[in-house]
C-alpha cells in the first residue's frame, strides 16, 4: 500500500531531482482565485461608456475580471450587462480594457456602504491549449527545451514587485508566455516592459502588450500571448538565433516563411567529423550550390583523402561538405578533380573545402559567414594558413567582400540541370586577412567575422613565440 504525502519522506540519494521528488508527493498547490485590495492601497481605475466616466476603486481582481466600488447613488448609470471600458492610469504607461458590468450589489467596508460592481473583461479565453495556440497563427513556436529565456517584469501595480515568466512558444508577432494564477494584475491590452535574456546572449528590454488571448492550465498557471511594440528586430534575430537551436521544428527556412527575422547564426552552428561522406538523397534533402560545388566522385582514387564534415543547425542537418588538408601541390584534390591552370609552385599550403551540399531548408545567405567563422577557426587550429575553394560567379564578389581572393584560375562546368557557367579558384590569407594589418576588407565586416578569432590567434602566435625563445635559450 502507498504511503500518504505526510509519511513521504526527503530521498538525498534518490537519482530524482527535487523537483520530481516534491510533485511525487502529490502536495496540494497554492493560489487564491482573487486578490483582495484594501483600500489603503489606492488602486483606481475608471469606467467610462460613450457618455459618461466614473473614477472608482479596485475592491479585488483577478486574470479575467475586476470587482470595484462607489458610494451610493453615485453611478447610477451603471447597469448590468452594460458595455464598457475600464481606463487606467499607472503614470508610465495608461491602457483601457474593453468589459462588461457583470452584477451590481451592496458591500460594507470601514462601517461605510457602498455599491459594488462586478466587471468581467471581453477576452478571448481557451479551454484547451491547442486552440490557444491556433488563435496565435500559424507562424507559432513551441519551445519544451530546458534551456529557455529568463523573462520578467516590474510590477507597478504593486509596489513594483517582480513577476517571473516562462516562455513556451514565439511567434514573428510576440510570445507565449505562462505566470502563476496568484498573479492577478496582468489585464488584457496591458503594456508590459520585460527583460529577457536569451541563452548565450545579452539581456533585452522588450516593450509588449498583452493580448485579449488566456488560457488557463489547470488552475495553476495563465497562459498569455504579448505583442511587440516598437522596434524590436535585434531581440527577434536573437530570438530567431535560440529557435533554431532549441524550437520545434523550427528551421532558418520555416521561420522566413512566417516572418522570422534572421540574423548572426553563429552561436546555432555545430561541426562534426564524419568517417564516411554523407549519402545523398532525398531523404537528406540536401543539394549543391555556388559555394564550392565541386563533387568528387570517388575519393578513393584521390591521393589524400578528406575528412567529411556536417554542419547542423540546432538538431537539424544544414550543410555537408569536405576538408581537404593539402601540405604540397600534388596532394591537392581541387586540382586533381579539376583542370585549374595555375603556376606551379605556387598554390599554397592550405585547407580545401569541397563536396559542399546544402539543406533545402537553410539559405547560403544565413549559413556562408557562421561555416567560414567555423572552418578558419579549424585551419588556425590545425596551423594552416590558406583556405581554398571553388565558388561560381554569383558568390564570387560576395567573397571577395570577406577575404577571398582568386588565384587566377576559373573553369566552365555545368552542374546539374544548370547552365553551364565559370567557377574560380579562390584562397583566403588567414593570418593576413584575420590580423586584417592592412585593412584589406571593410572594418565593420572584419569584426563581425574575425575579431574572435583575431583573438586567439594573437594568444597562439605569442605562444609560438615564448615556445621558440624558450627553445634558443636551450640551445
Amino acid at each position: 500500500m502507498a504511503a500518504s504525502p505526510k509519511e513521504q519522506k526527503w530521498n538525498a540519494s534518490d537519482s530524482k531531482s527535487f523537483i520530481e521528488q516534491i510533485d511525487r508527493l502529490q502536495l496540494p498547490k497554492r493560489q487564491e482565485s482573487r486578490r483582495q485590495i484594501y483600500l489603503g492601497e489606492k488602486i483606481h481605475c475608471y469606467l467610462r461608456n460613450k457618455t459618461k466616466t466614473r473614477e472608482v476603486d479596485i475592491i479585488d481582481m483577478s486574470s479575467k475580471g475586476i470587482a470595484v466600488i462607489a458610494p451610493p447613488k453615485q453611478a447610477t448609470w451603471l447597469s448590468p450587462s452594460l458595455n464598457l471600458n475600464i481606463d487606467f492610469e499607472l503614470g508610465v504607461s495608461d491602457f483601457s480594457i474593453p468589459a462588461h458590468l457583470a452584477n451590481i450589489s451592496e458591500i460594507t467596508l470601514q462601517g461605510k456602504k457602498y455599491e459594488r460592481f462586478g466587471i468581467i473583461f471581453d477576452l478571448k479565453h481557451f479551454k484547451d491549449k491547442e486552440s490557444f495556440h491556433q488563435s496565435i497563427g500559424q507562424d507559432y513556436v513551441a519551445i519544451k527545451a530546458p534551456i529557455k529565456p529568463l523573462v520578467w517584469c516590474y510590477d507597478p501595480f504593486f509596489f513594483n514587485e517582480v513577476v517571473i515568466f516562462d516562455v513556451q512558444g514565439a511567434s514573428a508577432k510576440g510570445l507565449e508566455l505562462s505566470y502563476s494564477a496568484r498573479c492577478k494584475s496582468l489585464f488584457p491590452n496591458r503594456p508590459l516592459t520585460l527583460q529577457i535574456s536569451i541563452p548565450g546572449k545579452n539581456q533585452f528590454t522588450v516593450e509588449v502588450k498583452n493580448s485579449d488571448l488566456q488560457f488557463n492550465s489547470k488552475g495553476s498557471s495563465v497562459h498569455i500571448f504579448v505583442e511587440y511594440l516598437g522596434d524590436h528586430r535585434t531581440f527577434s534575430e536573437a530570438m530567431s538565433q535560440y529557435l533554431v537551436m532549441f524550437g520545434e521544428n523550427a528551421t532558418p527556412a520555416t521561420l522566413r516563411k512566417h516572418s522570422f527575422p534572421i540574423g548572426d547564426l553563429s552561436q546555432a552552428i555545430s561541426l562534426s567529423f564524419q568517417n564516411t561522406p554523407l549519402p545523398t538523397g532525398p531523404k537528406q534533402h540536401l543539394i549543391p550550390c555556388d559555394f564550392a560545388p565541386l563533387l568528387s566522385k570517388s575519393q578513393q582514387q584521390a591521393k589524400r583523402p578528406g575528412r567529411h564534415v556536417l554542419a547542423k543547425l540546432g538538431p537539424n542537418l544544414a550543410a555537408s561538405f569536405t576538408l581537404s588538408f593539402v601540405d604540397k601541390e600534388e596532394e591537392s584534390l581541387i586540382l586533381e578533380l579539376d583542370n585549374h591552370n595555375i603556376k606551379t609552385g605556387s598554390y599554397p599550403r592550405t585547407v580545401e573545402i569541397i563536396d559542399f551540399l546544402i539543406s533545402e531548408h537553410c539559405s547560403m545567405v544565413e549559413l556562408l559567414i557562421p561555416l567560414v567563422q567555423n572552418i578558419v577557426r579549424i585551419a588556425v587550429q590545425a596551423q594552416y594558413s590558406f583556405l581554398s575553394l571553388e565558388a561560381s560567379r554569383k558568390i564570387k564578389p560576395v567573397l571577395e567582400k570577406i577575404g577571398f581572393k582568386e588565384l587566377g584560375s576559373s573553369v566552365r562546368r555545368s552542374r546539374a540541370e544548370t547552365e553551364p557557367d565559370h567557377y574560380h579558384l579562390m584562397a583566403l590569407d588567414i593570418k593576413r586577412i584575420v590580423l586584417n594589418s592592412h585593412k584589406e576588407i571593410d572594418e565593420g565586416i572584419w569584426k563581425s567575422i574575425y575579431q574572435n578569432i583575431y583573438s586567439f590567434l594573437k594568444r597562439q602566435m605569442k605562444m609560438e613565440m615564448a615556445h621558440r625563445e624558450k627553445n634558443s635559450k636551450i640551445i
